[in-house]
């Protein structure tokens, strides 16, 4: 029998469809066990996943029974999510009112209930628990901002349930939400991926979600076109049309590090955006990509036609502070421009805190108050999580996430500035990063002392709501930017 040839494609919409039978049933997908030669689905029947949960939230736990088989044999209908979702939001509320004691049964309540409908993305080799993933249509949290008509734009979905928790072994994990994707077309199903809150975990839990990726979907980002299109044309289009013009005939190559690069998926639509405008770049460009990932970034530069304008491509798979720390890296290498895309705030770190009517937001995220209970919960089993300032201590205050920029995303391993180290390769950068503010940065470049450096910020003149987008160049920037200097002030 003549063998088959099975494209990627293929095999995606196999595990798709396998992964979709899964979810079409009565039961619930506790694992997915990844590192072996194909994925491994683990569920659990309701009876076995509850077991050892006996005591004060039974009627609550039979209550929420019958409403999530109703809600899965209606086809996942829209009257039934209602009455799953207030049959969740009760469970919710017996067991963070409830006052028994600290005990293994009573942390095993809470973490059932906090880990419901969501799945441990479990590495096979290291026996870890890396990640997390659950469906909008099925996971009650999620449901119940649909139900009451909470869900916003697409983009602004990892605001929604920023954090969930997840149990592999008696022992509970806390993740943040990291990727949103489509599951089934023409319709509204998506998966929400999670990363581990832990930052020492974090690096291996990247690359465990790649794995994962490349057998459900082709691609992550959506607004690669987007973003594309918004940095060639309002940010580094302009900086590279003025560079053109000053240089002369047979100039060298414009060179570009992309630092946190990812697959390059972004960098190779820019570039094909620049190579597509006349009067921006005239010649070839270098390339060099730095990211933890294991990948292959020449893929996304053939499939545009880019080929023939790159000289070079260069792939660093390493950690970026690692590779910066390195002696032969702080060399001057002459890069055109620097790019770090929302790389800093993949170190953030993730609390709970509390908020007070009328100001029901810390930062980017809004607290919702019907999931109050299950912030608190998460407090209570994880106490490391609770945030050690409250912002109030009054009665009326409801239990939130909250995300804090980690400074120490802009140190190197020996200590020394990122930024220092990244004008000395190049002197202009240009950063997109969601949780770093101005008065972050601000506050790094006053603490090492660097006075020979201008900062830009220009998010609000690109009208942007979610990221923040900076300009940091050695000296004066090269050309008028449409921005507030922020830096020197």
């Amino acid at each position: 029998m003549a063998k088959r040839n099975i494209t990627k494609s293929g095999i995606r919409s196999f595990w798709k469809h396998r992964l979709k039978q899964v979810l079409e049933q009565p039961a619930l997908l506790t694992a997915i066990r990844l590192g072996a030669q194909e994925p491994a689905f683990v569920t659990q029947d309701w009876r076995k996943y509850w077991s050892g949960c006996h005591g004060t939230a039974d009627a609550e736990i039979d209550l929420l029974k019958r409403a999530w088989e109703d809600y899965i044999r209606s086809g996942f209908d829209r009257e039934h999510a209602e009455q799953y979702v207030q049959a969740y939001l009760a469970l919710l509320g017996c067991v963070t009112q409830s006052r028994a004691t600290r005990c293994s049964a009573s942390e095993r309540l809470l973490s059932r209930v906090l880990a419901f409908e969501n799945c441990v993305l479990w590495d096979w080799a290291k026996e870890d628990c890396m990640g997390l993933v659950t469906s909008d249509w099925r996971n009650p949290a999620l449901v119940s901002l649909r139900t009451l008509g909470l869900r916003k734009h697409d983009r602004n979905d990892s605001a929604l349930l920023p954090l969930a928790v997840a149990s592999l072994r008696y022992r509970s994990h806390l993740f943040y939400h990291y990727r949103k994707q489509r599951f089934l077309k023409n319709t509204d199903r998506n998966l929400l991926f999670y990363l581990s809150a832990d930052v020492a975990l974090r690096g291996r839990s990247f690359q465990l979600l790649q794995s994962l990726t490349n057998t459900f979907a082709a691609e992550w980002d959506s607004r690669i076109e987007e973003r594309s299109r918004l940095f060639g044309v309002k940010v580094i289009g302009p900086f590279l049309e003025a560079r053109q013009k000053r240089m002369r005939p047979g100039r060298r190559a414009l060179r570009v590090l992309d630092v946190g690069s990812g697959s390059g998926l972004l960098l190779s639509g820019l570039l094909k955006m620049m190579f597509g405008r006349p009067g921006v770049v005239d010649g070839r460009a270098e390339v060099s990509l730095v990211d933890i990932w294991k990948s292959e970034p020449k893929r996304h530069f053939r499939r545009l036609g880019l080929g023939g304008e790159l000289a070079m491509t260069e792939y660093i798979c390493r950690d970026y502070r690692h590779w910066l720390s390195r002696s032969r890296s702080c060399a001057r290498q002459d890069y055109d421009v620097i790019c770090i895309f929302r790389l800093f705030h993949n170190l953030s770190s993730f609390r709970i805190g509390r908020a007070a009517p009328p100001g029901l937001r810390w930062g980017r995220y809004q607290f919702f108050p019907h999931l109050s209970d299950y912030y608190m919960a998460i407090a209570r089993l994880l106490r490391e999580s609770v945030l050690s300032r409250d912002r109030t201590q009054i009665a009326n205050s409801i239990y939130g996430p909250v995300r804090l920029f980690n400074s120490n995303a802009l140190l190197l391993d020996n200590g020394r500035s990122v930024l220092w180290q990244l004008l000395r390769m190049g002197d202009n950068v240009v950063i997109e990063d969601a949780d770093m503010c101005r008065e972050d940065l601000v506050q790094h470049l006053s603490d090492f002392g660097m006075k020979n450096v201008t900062a830009i910020d220009l998010t609000r003149s690109l009208r942007l709501s979610i990221n923040h987008v900076y300009w940091i160049a050695k000296g004066k920037p090269p050309l008028p930017l449409r921005g507030e200097q922020i830096w020197p002030r």
